[in-house]
Formats: C-alpha cells, sequence, structure tokens
C-alpha cells in the first residue's frame, strides 16, 4: 500500500523522509510519503498528520518527530483534535485516549472501568464537540452529548456524575438507530446510522450547511434532524470539513450540500449552483429535491437542496474526502477528481495551477490504478493506493 498526499505542509505533516527540509513548502503534486502492507491516515489536521504503518502509529508535523511511533498498542479510532493538533483517541471497547506529545507513548488511558464507554467523538472549527455513547448489542437508539469547547468534555469525562456548571452548554440528544460515523464541518455535525440515513445539526446562521429544511418547532437547527432528501436512499459514508458535506450512497452516487466559504467571493465550487427546479431524484438534473414542501425559486431555499453530482460520462464514486474548502473524489478505474480551494496544493494539479477550481478537475497520475480510498485534511489531500 502507496500513501500519496499534497497541501499545506508549513509544519512538516506531509514529510516524504526523515531528512528535514530548512524550509518547509507546501506540496503541489500528490507524493509518495508512506508504504507498507497496512498503511493509511489516522487524523489528519492543519498542522499534524498520524499515519498507520503495519502496527505502529507514527507522527508528522508540529511538536512530532518524523516518523517516531507515537503508539503501538490494540489500534485507535475516532481521533479527535482541534486547530493546535490531536487531542485524543478511542480505543477498541470505547475507552479514552489522551494524546500528549511529551509522554511515551503518546496516548494515555484516561478514567477507569466505571468510566462512559464511547463510540464516537468529533470536534469541529467552534471547538464545540460531540460524542456518541456505544450501545449495547441490541439498542436501537442512539445517545448524543454535545459540549461547548472541547475542555468541558475532557472536564466531564473526568467527572460524569457531577453537576454540570452554569456556564457549560451541554446538551442532550436521542436519535434513533446505531451509528456508523460522526463527523463535523465549521459549525456543526453530520450522523450517519448503520442503516443508512443521515442526520445533521448545528448554527442556524449557517442553515444551508444541514441539508435540510429548518424551523424552529419541529427542525430546529441545532439538534439532530433527518436529511429528509436523502431519505430511502441508503448512505455508505459521510464526509464534512469547512463548508461543505458530502454523503456517498451505496449505489455509488455522491451528493453535496453547503456554502462557499464565508467571506470568499466568488469561490463557490459549481457543484453547490446546479440547483434548478426539475423532478426529485433525477440524475439528468443533477439536483435531488426534498418533497416535504415546496420549494420557490428563491436562491437561498434553492441552496438548502442537496446536490448530486455528476461526474464525466456517468462514472460511479468510490469514495469522497471534503476538506476546508476543496473535495476530492475516487471514482472506479482509479480516477481522481478535485475541486475548490487549492491555495496550497491541495488539489495535487501542480505548481502552476490556479488557486481555485470552480469544476471537477481530473488528477491524471492515478488512472488504472487500484486506489483503495481518499481522505482530506483541512488544506490537504490524500490517496491510498494499492
Amino acid at each position: 500500500m502507496e500513501l500519496h498526499a499534497c497541501g499545506f505542509n508549513g509544519h512538516i505533516q506531509l514529510a516524504t523522509n526523515a531528512e528535514l527540509p530548512d524550509r518547509p513548502s507546501d506540496v503541489y503534486a500528490f507524493t509518495k510519503i508512506a508504504s507498507d502492507h497496512r498503511t493509511g491516515v489516522a487524523y489528519a489536521g492543519w498542522s499534524q498528520t498520524l499515519v498507520n504503518q503495519n502496527t505502529s502509529l507514527l507522527g508528522r508535523g508540529h511538536n512530532l518527530r518524523l516518523d517516531i511511533p507515537l503508539w503501538d498498542g490494540p489500534p485507535l479510532s475516532s481521533f479527535f483534535g482541534t486547530h493546535d493538533g490531536v487531542v485524543g483517541a478511542l480505543g477498541a471497547n470505547g475507552e479514552l485516549y489522551r494524546f500528549s506529545h511529551d509522554s511515551d507513548p503518546a496516548f494515555t488511558l484516561q478514567g477507569d472501568e466505571g468510566s462512559p464507554r464511547l463510540a464516537h467523538v468529533a470536534t469541529n472549527n467552534a471547538d464545540r464537540l460531540a460524542i456518541i455513547f456505544l450501545a449495547s448489542p441490541a439498542a436501537n437508539l442512539m445517545h448524543v452529548l454535545e459540549f461547548g469547547s472541547v475542555n468541558e468534555f475532557l472536564e466531564w469525562y473526568s467527572d460524569p456524575s457531577a453537576d454540570p456548571p452554569a456556564n457549560v452548554s451541554r446538551r442532550h440528544f436521542m436519535v434513533p438507530g446505531r451509528a456508523k460515523q460522526l463527523v463535523a464541518f465549521a459549525t456543526g455535525f453530520v450522523l450517519l446510522t448503520e442503516n443508512g440515513e443521515v442526520y445533521t445539526w448545528g448554527d442556524v446562521r449557517h442553515d444551508r450547511c444541514l441539508g435540510r429544511s429548518v424551523d424552529a418547532a419541529d427542525n430546529p437547527a441545532d439538534e439532530p434532524r433527518l436529511v429528509e432528501a436523502l431519505a430511502g436512499i441508503p448512505i455508505a459514508k459521510v464526509a464534512a470539513s469547512g463548508w461543505i458535506c458530502a454523503a456517498l450512497s451505496k449505489e455509488r452516487d455522491l451528493y453535496i450540500w453547503g456554502l462557499g466559504t464565508p467571506g470568499s467571493e466568488g469561490r463557490k465550487i459549481e457543484v453547490l449552483n446546479n440547483v434548478s427546479p426539475s423532478s426529485p431524484h433525477s440524475k439528468e438534473s443533477g439536483i435531488l429535491y426534498d418533497l416535504v414542501e415546496e420549494h420557490s425559486t428563491d436562491s437561498a431555499e434553492q441552496d438548502e437542496d442537496v446536490t448530486l453530482v455528476e461526474l464525466e460520462s456517468g462514472l460511479d464514486v468510490i469514495d469522497v474526502g471534503v476538506g476546508a474548502g476543496h473535495v476530492i473524489v475516487c471514482a472506479e478505474g482509479g480516477r481522481i477528481f478535485t475541486v475548490g480551494d487549492n491555495d496550497n496544493g491541495q488539489l495535487g494539479l501542480g505548481k502552476d495551477a490556479r488557486s481555485f477550481y470552480r469544476d471537477w478537475t481530473e488528477v491524471k497520475g492515478f488512472r488504472g490504478k487500484s486506489v483503495e480510498s481518499v481522505t482530506c485534511g483541512p488544506r490537504s489531500s490524500f490517496v491510498l493506493v494499492r
């Protein structure tokens, strides 16, 4: 397996060997950064990258020594962090591990046998954090807690039975089903259930990132609610970051919703503009409409719709990753397409490429190769090739 990466490298988080450059520079074309029979991205943040390599977890970037093992124990998952770097991860039985670059190993078990067992953890750009409790095999109801900050979560975990201080904004939700994924975008969260349903919640000021209708009484923005436009379509994976969210169906159709980065005038990918009155569930139109209520031609209402992506020649989509302002897609035949922000080379199109691409552009170097998966950091992209 080979892991290829491109994009922001200001903290040497995409370093390719043990010889550190005097002046780190961004990586504008996909470059192999790791290879082993078992490798892949465990965590990709603003300043740090954690890579699974064989049985070890290796780190690159801020406060991390290049390719020095951080962890050799049982596999960890659901890594989460902030702009400053990774904060923690979950063990196989839902136990919490806290990260410190000064520790050896770098991840330390928190709590005791009576501590809560968690299935998923995610943090958004507003530093809010959501968790889903590990459910019993027979359970069909998810318990979700949302915290106002990472520190509030860590304080709660150290003593879950304590009453929260008056200034703590902890919220509890119950959502039907069993959790498969929990991911975060700039101001909210996306939850995927095992039976393929998608729930979103977040800041009402950016409700287009929710991909659903919002009203204070029945569909509040800040509580998990079903994305009605995807109802009845079994979703296999969700991805989100920045102001863009994506869902990949079991039938290999890709759906995207969101908005351009606030303050970046003219930088909105075309797929988010492809909204026009049409029949629902129409691939030809490129739009999946929500029939719960009639949509007007008002652009603000149209932007709340979920867009069905049409790649070249109707290619099936195998995988998707979303960064802070860009998207990467793996289609059948090992074909890689990218779109969006490219200021740091995160689209992998070379040093002479533009700083923004409105439409899908193919990274042709992977054609015909056996691509396993794609993923994104905020301003980086990764392709795993067999």
